[in-house]
């Protein structure tokens, strides 16, 4: 990996654990925000007298990637996607090993501005143009007090409703006697799970809003999280042999999952 190439893919993933009563009980709206930031300078003060002039200093030495809510009484795995939010300079990230090393932190804050603490590890997986890297991050060491959440690592992350390939080869599924074109394409699937709160971008329906804070409060056994499926279809136009032998040119709807959702 060289400053040359360019990362085309950032993922972070963390786990939360669920807040404690006495620690909820500070969060009047029984929500946090959690931010991403990437750090620009990967040198800082970390003796505890210097804390508040790096704090000063830190509004243009850092970059916010991403952020999100999250209701202090959930629990479980977020990914975030950073996507080429990730500044890759000299100044911003090294190399060593190969390996593209870049300083993140995260940030809690309550809505009303409040800063929280956190107690945090975490790696960062992405991959760069020509071949997959390896993306490692470090994390500043913050004061522990009341509020705190736990974040953990985990190898294997289930992700987020998203949209990914699924191609169609019609001789694999033995329609290719009677299509004539086209002999493959991409119908796309819908895979991942519904992770509370469901943000706009998962086109949540009403339902599924409902059935989400249902299934997140853990007060009804059985409710089960809406489902990752498709959203919006796409047309796609096939050439033919119908029951006579002739070719026909017709568009077939809903052959192509254009986005996906939460329903």
């Amino acid at each position: 990996m060289s400053l040359e190439e360019e990362v085309l893919e950032v993922e972070f993933h963390f786990y939360h654990s669920r807040l404690t009563k006495e620690q909820r009980h500070h969060l009047k709206d029984n929500i946090y925000k959690l931010e991403v930031y990437q750090v620009m300078d990967s040198e800082w003060k970390q003796q505890e007298e210097e804390e508040e002039e790096e704090e000063q200093q830190e509004e243009q030495q850092e970059k916010v990637l991403v952020k999100q809510y999250i209701a202090a009484h959930s629990s479980g795995w977020r990914v975030f996607k950073l996507g080429q939010g990730v500044v890759v300079t000299s100044r911003s990230t090294k190399i060593q090993e190969g390996h593209l090393l870049v300083t993140l932190e995260v940030k809690a804050f309550t809505l009303s501005g409040r800063r929280l603490s956190l107690d945090l590890h975490h790696e960062v997986r992405g991959s760069q143009e020509g071949g997959q890297g390896e993306v490692s991050s470090s994390h500043r060491i913050r004061r522990t007090v009341t509020d705190n959440v736990t974040v953990q690592q985990q190898q294997q992350v289930t992700t987020g409703c998203e949209r990914r390939d699924m191609l169609v080869d019609f001789e694999v599924i033995g329609w290719s006697s009677w299509i004539v074109s086209p002999k493959s394409y991409n119908a796309y699937q819908c895979v991942g799970q519904c992770q509370f709160p469901l943000g706009q971008n998962l086109n949540p329906t009403n339902h599924a809003t409902v059935q989400s804070i249902m299934n997140n409060t853990g007060h009804s056994p059985g409710i089960q999280r809406p489902c990752c499926v498709p959203a919006t279809y796409g047309n796609l136009s096939l050439l033919f042999y119908d029951s006579d032998e002739n070719v026909v040119l017709k568009q077939y709807d809903q052959m192509v999952a254009t986005q996906c959702g939460c329903h």
